[in-house]
């Protein structure tokens, strides 16, 4: 039998954010045992995007032994990540609580 896969790099705490319009609930999750990497790209003039625009990219590896995607957590378009333990987010701070005014916060896509 194969030795279980090891996550050396998986030590880390994220917080995930799930908005409800239709409830006007934010639900908050703390998962502690995962990776979470973020990167800022930015775009020079003359590159493929606007000049000076920016976006920022994330890794996210998240161990089953630690939390199993469907039972403990989901994870959509639109959803937020933060790193570490984040604060309880009501409804009406959600318009706020974005990447660009929230350090260390990404936003789901794909």
């Amino acid at each position: 039998m194969a030795a279980p896969l090891q996550y050396p790099l998986c030590c880390q705490t994220v917080t995930f954010y799930h908005a409800d319009p239709a409830a006007h609930t934010i639900t908050r999750t703390v998962v502690q045992g995962v990776h979470f990497d973020t990167r800022r790209r930015e775009t020079a003039a003359g590159g493929s995007g606007p000049a000076g625009s920016a976006a920022t990219a994330f890794l996210l590896v998240i161990p089953e032994k630690h939390a199993a995607f469907g039972r403990d957590y989901t994870l959509e378009p639109h959803d937020r990540v933060l790193a570490g333990t984040g604060p309880e987010v009501s409804y009406t701070q959600w318009l706020d609580f974005t990447p660009a005014k929230v350090p260390g916060l990404a936003a789901v896509q794909y």
